[in-house]
């Protein structure tokens, strides 16, 4: 960290808790430099960073409290440090502490996570572990005795782990790195979380294959160098289009068209899910991604019925306006033969609805757009039919036959948030010494220290069984 560069903030209630990690003795040398102790100095600044994302997540003292100290409590430091703090306090943080550490050992009971149908049934009994708000919102909980806020921080404390990994041995580095991708990674999307633990998988697979992912990472840039410019350019193209259509005059109230490029992670994961054959990046047609969602407008039933001469349910105006809306898509780029999907007429068995396509643009590159009404895209947002729920079964499969206690619990770490938010007050902020001059390992190690390549998780070979173009420099 250079010397000018902010310090973390942590509120008041937490400045005890920081007094735990002891910095000068755990950061070695007088000066604050971490050559004696680069492990705990990776350590700290690991656990720092992600209690900073807790705070982020609006989440309680306490609970940003035990995702510090999770994994920086060792022989090096005592249990609590002689700075006063409040007993409920203090009795809050372990019992949290204790809690994760419970829910951390059903973890050692499975010989083999690398075995899927382990590692579900770790991910069923963690889920089933928490209470959570009986059926219907019934004060009486459901489910187990465990706070909710302990597989928050379980799930930090594996993150810490991991961005704390760099100065292991190889085998626990890939051991950790086994743990976020088969347990930990597809717990926190079930349970709503999955884009503030993202991290996890990214720095797992790293771990794992790291020339693969670099191989990737190389590719995304000599191939989609502009991907922002180019998303812009396509949004705006496709909203003019529909608001213009003559077709569509007066049945839409407004569009709204969403955009991402998908991830260096979630494409490896889809080569590294995908069939033999399929493993080539040019089977990947979804790296850049569009979302066309249409509000009918308040008339739109009413003016389908005069123009087409019969009754017209509000379902069927809906589905008549995303193929409309398809086929005035298709006159800006040429459709991919084949890559038409109607699940707008026939949904998915979860009561997933929309339309799937992929266009080719002007310059080769291929682009997937999804059209759904408002509705639709309301109903895919929550339930079985979510986005999360789609990737934890992506991730591993499973927690969907659990689909009530992973629910529940995923609504009882939302309350958790909402009663951060409820109680929090504002505050002076506190400025924690953290580092002086870290040296330049432990900088480095947070970051794309991977493991060396000699010693890879497996064969990667298996992951591209051809060179995606422009993969080396």
């Amino acid at each position: 960290m250079e010397e000018n560069e902010p310090l973390p903030i942590l509120p008041p209630a937490l400045t005890a808790v920081s007094a735990q990690l002891r910095w000068p003795s755990v950061l070695g040398s007088a000066d604050g430099s971490c050559d004696s102790f680069p492990l705990e100095c990776l350590a700290v600044v690991a656990a720092v960073t992600t209690a900073r994302d807790f705070l982020l997540l609006r989440l309680d003292a306490a609970t940003v409290g035990a995702a510090l100290l999770s994994e920086v409590i060792n022989d090096r430091t005592p249990t609590w440090p002689a700075t006063p703090m409040s007993d409920s306090f203090r009795m809050d943080v372990e019992s949290i502490l204790d809690q994760m550490r419970r829910m951390r050992a059903l973890q050692a009971c499975v010989p083999d996570l690398k075995d899927d149908f382990s590692a579900l049934q770790v991910r069923g009994v963690l889920v089933a572990a928490i209470a959570t708000p009986g059926p219907g919102g019934s004060a009486e909980p459901a489910g187990g005795t465990a706070d909710p806020r302990a597989l928050l921080v379980l799930l930090g404390s594996a993150l810490t782990r991991l961005r704390a990994a760099s100065l292991r041995s190889v085998a626990e580095q890939q051991a950790l790195a086994i743990e976020a991708i088969q347990l930990y990674a597809p717990l926190a999307h079930a349970v709503g979380f999955g884009a503030a633990f993202s991290e996890l998988e990214t720095l797992a697979y790293r771990k794992l294959y790291p020339d693969s992912m670099r191989k990737l990472q190389s590719w995304y840039q000599q191939v989609w160098p502009d991907g922002d410019s180019v998303v812009r350019h396509l949004r705006e193209a496709l909203e003019a289009q529909l608001l213009e259509a003559p077709s569509l005059t007066g049945l839409l109230q407004s569009v709204e068209v969403t955009s991402r490029i998908k991830t260096v992670p979630s494409t490896f994961r889809k080569l590294l899910r995908s069939t033999p054959g399929e493993k080539n990046i040019d089977t990947v047609r979804d790296i850049m991604g569009l979302r066309v969602v249409l509000t009918p407008s308040p008339t739109a039933v009413e003016m389908l019925q005069n123009l087409l001469g019969r009754t017209v349910t509000a379902e069927e105006m809906e589905v008549l306006l995303c193929h409309a809306s398809h086929r005035q898509i298709i006159r800006l780029w040429r459709e991919e033969s084949g890559r038409f999907k109607d699940f707008v007429t026939k949904p998915k068995p979860n009561g997933y609805q929309s339309i799937h396509t992929n266009l080719r643009l002007d310059d080769g590159r291929v682009v997937e757009v999804q059209i759904r009404t408002r509705g639709m895209h309301a109903r895919a947002e929550s339930g079985s039919a979510s986005h999360e729920a789609y990737r934890a079964q992506q991730l591993g499969g499973g927690l969907a036959l659990q689909p009530s206690a992973v629910q529940r619990t995923s609504l009882a770490l939302r309350g958790v948030q909402k009663v951060a938010r409820d109680a929090s007050e504002p505050f002076t902020p506190v400025r924690v010494p953290l580092l002086k001059q870290a040296s330049s390992t432990v900088v480095a190690s947070m970051h794309d220290a991977p493991v060396n390549a000699t010693a890879s998780f497996e064969d990667e070979s298996v992951l591209l069984d051809a060179e995606p173009t422009g993969a080396e420099q």
